[in-house]
């Protein structure tokens, strides 16, 4: 029988792999990269399919709840420890992302001004920082998850493109910061932040065909059409429509 200081260095030991309660993975729960749909909006794990900026038409939100969606491959690093026959406590199951929007290096006063004044205000501060579910399991052992999660809500958009920054600077740049909030049998834990940065515009992907219908040629991005991908959109009255319609 092992003696009493033994036993006490096997329970730090087990301890340390589990992780307690601490919301700290050690990193080794991260997100790996952003990754790039495939057509029919298909999220998979393949590492080579990423990319590593975004660019957000704000003239192509419209009244959509999200202007811009990432694409996360997360990773748990958390060693399996369970006996044979026994549960994985270190199996994780996401079930939320936190996401936090800010205005980017060199962004312009009109839209740093927006978000100091909708980030002083409690019935507007969620639109720059919030919580999203979700719902998907990562096995230990460098297992991975696809996950997808709108992250610049379609109204912060419109209030951008309201500044009218877009009139001096081709291009706004914000910063998505990210982290998925997990939960192993030892609690809650929260991923390494993951820090994406976009560039916003008025009109950059949109290529206008005119009245529909009209046949599209390039069909954007499978998930949003308002960003990452130049699209053929057509008018079919007040609304337009991206892809266009045949």
């Amino acid at each position: 029988m092992p003696s009493m200081s033994k036993r006490l260095g096997l329970a730090a030991a087990l301890a340390g792999l589990l992780g307690g309660c601490s919301n700290d993975s050690g990193g080794r729960f991260f997100i790996v990269q952003n990754q790039v749909p495939a057509p029919g909006c298909v999220i998979n794990t393949d590492r080579s399919i990423y990319q590593g900026t975004g660019m957000l038409d704000l003239s192509l939100v419209g009244d959509s709840a999200f202007a811009y969606l990432l694409f996360p491959l997360i990773q748990n690093d958390f060693p399996s420890v369970a006996m044979p026959g026994a549960p994985e406590p270190n199996r994780m199951f996401v079930r939320a992302f936190r996401v936090r929007v800010e205005p980017g290096a060199g962004a312009p006063a009109s839209v740093v001004n927006l978000f100091g004044k909708l980030g002083g205000a409690e019935q507007t501060a969620a639109l720059l920082e919030f919580q999203e579910p979700w719902a998907g399991t990562i096995e230990p052992g460098g297992g991975l998850l696809a996950a997808g999660v709108g992250t610049i809500p379609g109204e912060l958009a419109r209030q951008i493109l309201a500044t009218r920054a877009t009139d001096s600077t081709p291009e706004i740049p914000l910063t998505i910061r990210l982290r998925a909030v997990g939960k192993r049998q030892e609690g809650d834990i929260e991923s390494e932040e993951f820090a994406y940065p976009i560039k916003a515009c008025d009109g950059c992907l949109g290529h206008r065909l005119g009245a529909c219908p009209q046949a599209p040629a390039r069909l954007g991005n499978p998930c949003n059409s308002a960003q990452d991908a130049t699209v053929d959109c057509c008018q079919a009255g007040a609304e337009l429509v991206c892809p266009s319609v045949k």
